[in-house]
């Protein structure tokens, strides 16, 4: 009887080994499987598909390049003067001459003796001997004459002590009032030098249809 006893323990536990080494097999043959598979396919740890765009996710921009505008002015073929480039026009005046710009109008000034370029003032009234106001008509009137081939209207008027104020409004657009102011006693934006004949020859090198 004890010896019966002892034989099925022994093969209940052979049957256990059994099973212990078939559940290793078995095992390890899913495990190879699953590697197997696992190394045709790699871990993917980027998307060739465009991340979905939104705000918060914008890049922030430090260095926006954009188109550069046209110079304000450039040099002349002739170096003795420069081009002075406006909103459908430009012009040829000395080099020497000082360019005043404006940064509530398109209004310039010129100042024959200081070459001294001030760009972008706040302006209100004339400072410079020669201005160039852009569409404006205000003091336009006189003959209609040819200044090289560019039509004007030019007047001159001579004060009581003796300034001289000399204007020409252009007749092609835009329109340009261009002046100088001659005096003797120190007025504001007038010189003691007559600078008609240049500010003429400056009219004459204006060319319609450029653009800054």
């Amino acid at each position: 009887m004890s010896q019966g006893r002892s034989l099925l323990i022994v093969g209940v536990i052979a049957l256990l080994v059994l099973a212990i080494v078939l559940g290793t097999i078995f095992y390890l043959t899913q495990a190879f499987k699953s590697n197997s598979t696992n190394s045709s396919h790699p871990i993917v740890t980027s998307s060739s598909k465009p991340a979905a765009s939104s705000n918060a996710e914008a890049p922030i921009t430090t260095n926006t390049v954009t188109p550069a505008p046209s110079p304000l002015v450039t040099q002349s073929i002739d170096p003795n003067f420069k081009i002075y480039n406006g909103e459908g026009f430009q012009f040829q005046y000395p080099k020497n001459w000082g360019l005043l710009t404006c940064s509530n109008s398109k209004n310039i000034e010129f100042d024959p003796t200081n070459s001294t370029d001030q760009l972008n003032v706040r302006c209100g009234q004339a400072v410079k001997p020669i201005t160039i106001l852009v569409n404006s008509s205000a003091g336009c009137s006189g003959p209609a004459v040819n200044v090289g081939t560019i039509p004007v209207l030019r007047h001159t008027h001579t004060y009581n002590d003796g300034q001289k104020d000399y204007v020409w409004c252009t007749q092609l657009q835009p329109l340009l009032n261009i002046s100088t102011r001659t005096s003797q006693n120190g007025s504001r934006a007038t010189s003691p030098i007559d600078y008609s004949t240049q500010v003429e020859q400056l009219i004459s090198t204006i060319h319609y249809g450029a653009s800054s």
